[in-house]
């Protein structure tokens, strides 16, 4: 009985310890962890803050609508992005460390999502060389429709019979597009 209290006293001694020798690194920790939280939380309410600002000096500005949603949706990504370089940054990881990592990360995901880079890419040269815009009622390949959003990845596009099609813009930079909103005059035919 003796020794099975003395094992005990011992236990709770090396308990009491340990946790003398790491609360105050705990509780560093824990600070830390809050703080980013709250530097997360903040960060997002500004990049929306910032990222509305974008838009409605854009759309001040009569800038396409395609080309501002695009912006948007891009803007949003790479400022999310920053925010988490900078709080890894916070918690010690060194900027070479995470420049290594985005890098490999970038080649891994690169070949990856060969598909996705390929939508990006057909994204910007739609904006680019604009084929159409926002509210143009279009016709490529099997799909014909009023454009409602052109986004980084795809193009939601309102069918005739208003279903909607979220079409990859890779599948749209490498097709026909005959945009008929912008055709003066043309003939329509009806099949009864």
């Amino acid at each position: 009985m003796e020794q099975e209290i003395q094992e005990a006293k011992s236990l709770y001694y090396s308990y009491k310890q340990y946790f003398s020798d790491y609360l105050p690194a705990l509780t560093k920790l824990g600070l830390k962890v809050v703080m980013a939280l709250l530097v997360f939380v903040g960060g997002r309410k500004v990049i929306q803050w910032f990222v509305s600002f974008i838009k409605k000096s854009m759309e001040r500005a009569s800038v396409d609508k395609g080309v501002i949603q695009f912006t948007g949706s891009l803007l949003r990504v790479v400022l999310y992005i920053l925010l988490v370089f900078n709080i890894a940054t916070h918690f010690g990881v060194r900027e070479s460390s995470i420049a290594a990592l985005l890098g490999t990360a970038g080649v891994t995901v690169g070949l990856a999502l060969q598909g996705g880079l390929a939508n990006i890419a057909g994204g910007i040269m739609l904006l680019i060389f604009k084929p159409f815009q926002v509210g143009d009622y279009v016709k490529f390949g099997t799909y014909e429709g009023t454009i409602e959003d052109i986004t980084f990845r795809s193009t939601r596009v309102r069918m005739r019979d208003n279903s909607l099609a979220q079409v990859p813009n890779s599948v749209i930079s490498s097709t026909t597009v005959v945009n008929i909103s912008r055709i003066k005059k043309r003939l329509y035919e009806i099949d009864l």
